[in-house]
């Protein structure tokens, strides 16, 4: 009994090893099959965690570009509010020169025609306190540092048949009105330009005449 046992012991053992031959290449292929697998996750992770930051630095620009808009939106109304500010402004200004350009043409006439007149109480009415009415010598005379700088002589319009107001400025700052015209008389055969006249009008409790001279 003891010989026979030793062979079957011999081919147990001998089994056993051919088994085990046979299984390590089976293992072998497990393991790199892992390894590929765990290579595989690790790349996909590493794009997803790429792809992750992109988006998330795309967000970011995003969320600047639209603050950026944002700024832009609010600059846009001022600017529309500033817009809308000066067109009212201007449009005030506008109206209170024209209002202003009719009623001084009014006076300016008036101041001519009372000069024609000789009527020296509604001149000294009309003109500022730089300005001195001479009766005597039916003239005006404009003071600077309470000297004379300047003598008007009153008009005569007796042969002017025709006045044309050609320019007028306003400068809001200085109350200061300017305005400048012709004056026409009649010849054989047209109308002849005869002179012009500057007029300052300065705003002190009303509007008063403080220059007057010729100009071309």
């Amino acid at each position: 009994m003891k010989y026979l046992k030793i062979p079957l012991l011999l081919i147990g053992v001998l089994f056993f090893a051919a088994c085990s031959e046979n299984e390590e290449p089976e293992d072998l292929s497990v393991n790199e099959e892992a390894v590929n697998d765990l290579d595989t996750l690790i790349a996909t992770n590493e794009q997803l965690v790429g792809q992750l930051e992109k988006e998330l630095t795309e967000r970011e620009q995003l969320q600047e570009r639209v603050q950026e808009l944002e700024d832009e939106n609010v600059s846009l109304k001022d600017d529309v509010l500033t817009y809308k500010q000066l067109t009212i402004e201007l449009e005030e200004n506008y109206e209170k020169e024209r209002v202003l350009r009719r009623q001084l043409d009014e006076k300016s006439r008036e101041f001519f025609q009372f000069m024609h007149e000789r009527n020296h109480s509604e001149l000294e009415n009309m003109v500022a306190d730089n300005i001195t009415v001479n009766s005597e010598s039916d003239t005006l005379e404009l003071l600077e540092d309470n000297s004379i700088s300047q003598t008007f002589h009153y008009l005569h319009l007796e042969p002017v048949i025709y006045i044309r107001q050609r320019t007028f400025s306003y400068n809001d700052d200085q109350s200061e009105f300017t305005t400048e015209y012709e004056f026409y008389t009649e010849s054989e055969e047209s109308f002849q330009f005869d002179g012009g006249i500057e007029i300052i009008f300065k705003e002190e409790e009303e509007w008063k005449v403080s220059s007057i001279r010729y100009v071309q």
